[in-house]
């Protein structure tokens, strides 16, 4: 009977075995840091056949996360205590991301840049459930001592160009275009108005199902690098619920303020306002547009909504139903 022929620390088959073995972790590993997600988005089913300047063209809904004040809370911790932090926040993130069709493009800092291909509806979906893990993680930091976070969220959807970067000796994969300058800068916003969610109205008018969303009209506002301005929308449907229910009750109430704040009223919106914030006394939102009235009253010359376009009914969502 003839025996297969050995090599030197075992059979042939070992060595095959140990070979593929070593390739499907390797592949393992890249995968960890170039998802495969991106992969597949290029047409490309192998990682070693990524060459420099590939790329494609598509729409694609990109949500920005980030936690709030995070410059102040890592002041408080060494360095070792930040890396422990993060990851023990990102490990909680990660996963509902991915459960909800998303896929992570990169970690900048504390914020998650995530990708949606195919909905913005599931962007939306991903978003509330980021929020309900992170009531839970909260929870157990309280049981270890340490105080909550908070995060913001900005969702926008538009045409983005998919492809690699870089050099001969280091690419990376990215995702550039002015939909993802947007969804930062909805992100960023969001700390102003003191909202979890805010989203563009390219958002808005993509979704399947809008009537499913708690969703308000927030703002027409100038955005940083962009000459026009821009709708802003408020998903609260992940607020703690008595704060969800005043917003849903007082909608109307709260446009109408909206409506004479844009229309330059400001004595109207103020009283509006005043009258809302009865209802609905945790509503930061509304308390940021009656600061914006008080600073618009205090000196003579040009008023806070010179700069702004006027009120249109567009800009009101109507009713919403609950989800």
């Amino acid at each position: 009977m003839l025996e297969r022929p050995k090599t030197r620390g075992g059979s042939a088959q070992d060595n095959t075995d140990a070979l593929r073995e070593r390739l499907s972790t390797t592949t393992e590993a890249y995968g960890r840091f170039v998802p495969r997600e991106f992969l597949n988005l290029l047409g490309i089913d192998d990682i070693r056949k990524v060459a420099l300047g590939q790329q494609v063209e598509r729409k694609m809904t990109i949500l920005f996360a980030d936690i709030r004040d995070f410059t102040a809370l890592s002041e408080s911790m060494s360095p070792q205590e930040n890396f422990n932090f993060l990851n023990s926040y990102l490990v909680q993130m990660e996963p509902v991301i991915t459960a909800h069709g998303g896929f992570i493009d990169k970690y900048i800092g504390d914020a998650i840049m995530a990708l949606f291909p195919d909905s913005p509806d599931a962007a939306l979906r991903c978003s509330l459930a980021l929020l309900e893990r992170l009531e839970a993680y909260n929870a157990g930091r309280q049981r270890a001592g340490y105080r909550p976070i908070k995060i913001g969220i900005g969702i926008n959807t538009g045409i983005v160009i998919l492809g690699t970067v870089g050099g001969a000796a280091r690419m990376d994969g990215t995702v550039i275009g002015d939909a993802v300058n947007l969804a930062a800068r909805l992100e960023r916003l969001s700390k102003g108005y003191g909202v979890s969610i805010l989203v563009s109205e390219y958002t808005l008018y993509s979704l399947d199902e809008p009537s499913l969303w708690l969703i308000r009209f927030l703002d027409r506002t100038h955005v940083r690098g962009k000459q026009d301005t821009q709708s802003v929308y408020e998903v609260f449907s992940g607020d703690p619920a008595p704060l969800r229910e005043a917003k849903a009750r007082g909608l109307k109430s709260f446009e109408q303020a909206l409506a004479y704040f844009h229309l330059d009223d400001i004595k109207s919106a103020r009283d509006q306002i005043i009258a809302y914030l009865a209802t609905a006394p945790d509503d930061d939102a509304a308390r940021a547009y009656l600061e914006r009235c008080e600073t618009a009253t205090e000196g003579p010359g040009r008023s806070l909504t010179d700069s702004l376009p006027p009120w249109r009914e567009e800009y009101a969502f109507g009713q919403v139903t609950r989800r």
